[in-house]
């Protein structure tokens, strides 16, 4: 009997890993350029709102933060699980994606605050809050009116920052649960988040800034880990099993976004998982096309979503010059939001966050 679970388990675990070396990622980084267009569009169309002009374009695009979150999840526990990582050279690797582009947009959005303060209307400067910005740390904006924007109460300099925010918490916790062993860490982070979720449904956490971290979206995290401990033993559906899977939670996911629904991590994190979960599948059982603009904005993602407040904010100074008596098209307005906002990141990428990351990466 022990020889025949012996040989089981091996033929488990070779299947396991043929199905991880068949996932080339591929559909996940396109994955990351739809979820950085759709926050680019979610604030174009706020910005049309908050400056008074009609709102006949539906409000949506707060899913994109929620796929970003699922994907960290899994990416975390997929390039750490099966690998030798300590604490502190995971915690390097994500310092280096992190920090040059973050620090530097944040010192541009200080200097914008102090010198054209018009121009982005959420950002007003105080010492203590650009210091808690600068190290991950929630913090109240003075920029934001109480109640006007509860979520944001707590948002950086640079308010998108404020996903970075719950991004290096999670990078700090499981920094410190790679002291143990794999199993063990696939029981600690999910046990830590869950308590702090928990805490923060029942109050615990007050209303200060220790209660930002109380939020169900940090679970999200801990749906992307166990996506990957899916793929990892071989848990695959079907190619046309996992498209259609795919659908009707992506269709799920757009019908939470669009009534912006209440208990995020259930009515957004769970579809946002499904669809990630879906793609892997689908990427294992069929063949991908090649999709060079959709990488490209993979690749650019994160600075596309740091940049685009910048870029819509000139987009509006340009369109209230050009429409000075009324109104703009929003239609066009959001076009040329969603292209320059594109086309901003990938140069930003290019020209700065990859040749920063590369110089960083030489010294040890």
């Amino acid at each position: 009997m022990s020889t025949v679970n012996t040989l089981a388990n091996g033929a488990h675990t070779a299947a396991a890993a043929a199905t991880s070396a068949r996932l080339s990622l591929t559909s996940l980084q396109y994955l990351r350029g739809v979820a950085a267009l759709l926050v680019v569009y979610f604030h174009s169309v706020l910005q049309l709102r908050n400056f008074g002009y009609a709102d006949t374009l539906p409000l949506f695009g707060e899913s994109g933060v929620d796929l970003f979150f699922v994907l960290s999840g899994f990416l975390m526990w997929m390039t750490t699980s099966r690998s030798a990582t300590t604490p502190w050279s995971f915690l390097r690797k994500r310092l280096i994606r992190i920090l040059p582009l973050y620090w530097t947009l944040t010192l541009a959005a200080t200097a914008v605050a102090l010198l054209a303060p018009q121009l982005l209307k959420s950002t007003k400067f105080e010492g203590s809050h650009f210091i808690a910005s600068m190290l991950f740390v929630p913090h109240l904006n003075p920029g934001i009116a109480p109640g006007v924007v509860e979520g944001m109460r707590y948002s950086p300099v640079l308010v998108p920052g404020w996903t970075l925010n719950y991004e290096m918490f999670f990078y700090l916790v499981f920094a410190l649960c790679l002291l143990a062993r794999p199993a063990i860490r696939l029981l600690l982070v999910p046990i830590a988040f869950a308590l702090l979720a928990l805490a923060g449904a029942t109050g615990q956490l007050g209303s200060g800034p220790i209660s930002f971290y109380g939020n169900s979206i940090i679970l999200e995290f801990v749906f992307g880990m166990g996506v990957a401990v899916l793929m990892q033993r071989g848990n695959v559906i079907g190619a046309k099993l996992a498209w259609l899977a795919g659908l009707i939670a992506a269709g799920l996911l757009l019908m939470a976004d669009l009534n912006h629904a209440s208990m995020r991590a259930l009515t957004f994190g769970v579809p946002a998982a499904v669809v990630v979960y879906a793609l892997c599948c689908a990427e294992i059982g069929s063949r991908f096309r090649e999709l060079p603009l959709l990488k490209l904005l993979g690749d650019a993602s994160y600075s596309i979503y740091l940049t685009h407040i910048f870029t819509l904010a000139a987009c509006r100074v340009v369109f209230m010059r050009l429409f000075p008596g009324g109104a703009p098209n929003e239609l066009l307005f959001v076009a040329v939001a969603l292209a320059a906002s594109s086309i901003v990141g990938v140069l930003t990428y290019r020209l700065y966050e990859k040749p920063a990351m590369h110089l960083l990466e030489r010294f040890k």
